[in-house]
């Protein structure tokens, strides 16, 4: 890391001290751009290492094929009427395809609005009228509450609904029937776009401590833990390169929807990490994840800290390293 100096010999005194001068690497600036356009930039670095794997099934998106996906998404949700300053919400367990979700949203300038799949119809309904949201991404299990929800508000009011998995009804298509849309530009500064004014999520409380509550991230917001991370890897490249050995391959547990999970999948994202998301949890299962995958970062809720610890004892004498970071509780499911 570099020094701090006050020049060759100056040294300027004031009231609180000395002033000090960076003669390190130069911070990075903060990119005035479409979030999710500089990410999918990012991502197609990582090429065809594997992005995505749902746990149950295998099936998995590879850092390229998201990348080619996430304009075709967007271009779908364009053709419902998505545009810039829209209100998308996405109310949905944890899902290989919410990546795609999150950033066809942002892609098309709109604000995803993901939602804590625990509320109940008219606690998602406080959620909708706040949020405002006029179009839904919802999952196949969470259907029957997002129209529950709706039936609270004017029926204008929802526009859209499109379905993660498969859909009930003709009405509501399925996020699958966008894949072979064809593929549209980023909205910029050039259509509209206000970097760092504009909304590019608007993530709520759970409602543990009453109605839930939802927060503003512009896209500058989002992009300085990229920025960050870019200007720690200058400062320490070896120990990055270590750092990106040690998280190779990490184990969603938490929520989409919760900002730790939320923060873990995108950071995931931009370094080039394998995330394993587990869409139903077991004791079991969870075990024989790790196992299979060979884990070796997880983040969990602190209220089964207890039960996670017994991991590394479970694979004796035999076991891989595994990183558990603890993070605050959330509402049980």
């Amino acid at each position: 890391m570099g020094s701090s100096t006050c020049g060759e010999g100056e040294e300027r005194s004031v009231k609180r001290g000395r002033i000090l001068r960076w003669d390190g690497p130069t911070p990075p600036l903060i990119p005035h751009l479409n979030y999710a356009h500089s990410m999918i930039k990012r991502m197609a670095t990582h090429g065809h290492t594997v992005a995505l794997v749902e746990s149950e099934t295998g099936k998995q998106w590879t850092f390229n094929e998201l990348c080619e996906l996430v304009p075709r998404v967007s271009g779908g949700l364009a053709e419902c009427g998505v545009g810039l300053g829209g209100r998308v919400l996405c109310l949905t367990h944890i899902h290989i395809d919410y990546t795609l979700v999150l950033l066809a949203i942002i892609y098309r300038g709109a604000t995803c609005v993901p939602i804590n799949t625990t509320l109940n119809a008219e606690e998602l309904a406080h959620v909708l009228r706040v949020s405002e949201a006029r179009w839904a991404v919802v999952h196949e299990a969470c259907v029957s509450l997002a129209e529950a929800a709706f039936t609270y508000l004017p029926s204008t009011t929802l526009r859209k609904m499109l379905v993660m998995g498969e859909s009930p009804t003709p009405d509501k298509p399925s996020l699958h029937d966008l894949f072979s849309h064809d593929p549209i530009p980023p909205l910029t500064t050039t259509d509209g776009l206000v970097p760092d004014k504009m909304a590019a999520i608007m993530p709520f409380s759970s409602g543990t401590t009453g109605p839930s509550k939802g927060v503003l991230f512009s896209h500058r917001t989002l992009h300085v833990p990229n920025m960050t991370h870019l200007f720690l890897e200058q400062l320490q490249p070896e120990k990055a390169k270590m750092t990106k050995e040690i998280y190779s391959r990490a184990l969603l547990l938490l929520p989409v929807a919760h900002s730790y999970g939320h923060i873990m999948l995108v950071n995931n994202l931009f370094v080039g990490t394998t995330t394993v998301c587990l869409t139903k949890f077991t004791p079991t299962a969870f075990l024989e994840t790790i196992q299979k995958y060979q884990i070796v970062r997880i983040s969990l809720n602190v209220s089964d800290l207890e039960f996670y610890c017994i991991v590394p004892r479970v694979f004796s004498p035999t076991p891989h390293s595994i990183a558990i970071h603890p993070v605050p509780l959330i509402r049980p499911t």
